[in-house]
Parts: C-alpha cells; structure tokens; sequence
C-alpha cells in the first residue's frame, strides 16, 4: 500500500510534468497504482474547479487529495476501552466545553495528549492513538486540507506583521517586521520598524511599491487594527479608512482574510518565518 507520503509525492511529480510511466519507474511502484492516485488527483481538481462558490464542495474534494491511502480496517472495537474509560472522557470534554463558553474561545482547551495524561493519571492504560480516535469520534473532527492556489503575475500581494526580538548594542530591543510577498512569484520583500502603527504600515507598502516599480490588483490582509476599524453584526467589517484611502491612490482591491484562517495568507506567513530565520538566527 502507498503512504500518504508516497501518494503526495506521486501528484507532486505530475505537477511538474512527470509522466505516469516515469513516476512509476522513479518509485518502483505498479503503473495502475500511479495510474490511480493521478486519477483521483484530476478528479479532485476538476470538483474545485467546478464547485468554486461551494466551501463545502471544495474541501470535500481538497480533503481527498490529502487524505490517507485507504487499508483495510479493523472493525473489532479497541480490546482495552471499556464503560469505565468513555465515562471518564464524556467528562473532561463536557468540562472543556463548558470552559469554552465562559472563555469565548478554544485556544485553551486540553490538547489530546494531555488528555491522554489525564487518562494514564487515573490508571487507564491506553494509547494515546486510541485516545485520540475518541476524541475525534465525539467531537466529529473533520481533518482540514489546504489546496495551494496559483495566481497570475501582478494580481496580488500579501502583507503581514511579525516580530524579531534581538540584543543592539547590548540591549534587549523588540522589533516589527513589515513583510510583503508577491505570490505568483514568490518575492519576498521585508522593512523593520520599532512599531507597528499605521504609519509604519503604509510607508512599508509605499517602499514595497516603489521597490517593485509598481501595484498589484489586490492586496491581502488578515483583521489587523490597520486593516479592520470595527465589526459590525456578523461577518461584516467597517475597513480602516486610512487603508482605503491608501488602496484608491495606488488603485488596488483591499481583501482581509477570514478570522483564525491563516492559510488564506499563507505566502506571505511562511515568509515572515522565512525572513527571519534567514535575517537574525544564526547559522
């Protein structure tokens, strides 16, 4: 059977226009299994492509690009679980529920493994494999799949924040770094600031501006104060009119993210990373 593992890198090398003969020679794999993982490929594509404005539809299909090769199953329930252990989990995650709304937020729920902890605590000896399916079964986790997109020349720039803590001159000093990147590309352009004010968020994109020698379309945003005024009702957003004013004079679309969805961003987050493991952590 062909691992996760295996199955990514068999659409990754007909991406990159291997043929189905090649790949299956490359990784010493059978033809119709190489033959089948392309199909299911093309045929989770064309449902994104045919289901743009359907969420629902898209993710279904994204998460079967990703999902697990298929093994035959055991259908005989896990030998140690009994009454006493699904009794005892029903009330941490009634617990955990029960904190999420006093808190607004599930940030701080138990994770899994410490649930596991909690479990071992009190004597039950399971896995924590085990564990986590029961979570999963109660909380009817729908694992997430993210479909890299590809955007033409020109269309959009992301931006984003992050920061770089450093010793200057023998004192501790927190800078921001303001970091654009330009997808289709992959261009990566960063400028430090001691704050992170509008200020130094526009002057960051004029220099981005002058650097490329030109706009883009559309730029991209997550729910920044610079970005976001206020919310007003549910899902709608009063814009910063500073931004807007910036966007008319340059002539691009502002778009903000949705809350807690980084990937829609995701050029621009893995550069901050990038930026700064290159620019300030040592070799």
């Amino acid at each position: 059977m062909v691992s996760l593992k295996g199955k990514m890198e068999i659409i990754q090398m007909h991406l990159m226009g291997e043929s189905n003969r090649s790949i299956a020679a490359k990784l010493g794999l059978n033809r119709k299994t190489v033959d089948k993982y392309v199909a299911q490929y093309k045929t989770a594509q064309a449902e994104i492509l045919a289901h743009g404005s359907s969420r629902d539809a898209v993710r279904e299909a994204a998460e079967s690009i990703v999902a697990v090769p298929a093994s035959k199953k055991r259908n005989s329930p896990p030998r140690k679980w009994n009454a006493e252990m699904d009794e005892f989990l029903d009330a941490i995650l009634a617990a955990e529920e029960e904190k999420r709304k006093k808190l607004h937020t599930d940030k701080q729920r138990l994770t899994k493994a410490q649930i596991h902890a909690l479990m071992r605590g009190e004597g039950f000896d399971i896995e924590l494999t085990t564990v986590s399916r029961k979570i999963d079964a109660r909380r009817h986790a729908v694992p997430e799949a993210f479909v890299a997109q590809s955007y033409r020349y020109g269309l959009r720039f992301e931006y984003d924040f992050g920061e770089a803590r450093l010793y200057i001159a023998g004192k501790f000093t927190k800078v921001f770094m303001a970091v654009m990147t330009a997808p289709a590309s992959g261009y990566r352009f960063a400028f430090l600031y001691p704050h992170q004010r509008f200020n130094a968020f526009a002057d960051s994109q004029v220099r981005f501006f002058e650097h490329m020698g030109g706009c883009f379309e559309e730029g991209v945003y997550d729910n920044m104060r610079n970005v976001v005024a206020k919310f007003v009702g549910r899902g709608e957003k009063l814009l910063n009119g500073n931004l807007m004013a910036l966007a008319a004079y340059y002539g691009f679309r502002v778009v903000t993210t949705n809350a807690r969805e980084g990937n829609e961003k995701g050029s621009v987050e893995n550069a901050v990373k990038a930026v700064r493991n290159a620019a300030f952590v040592a070799a």
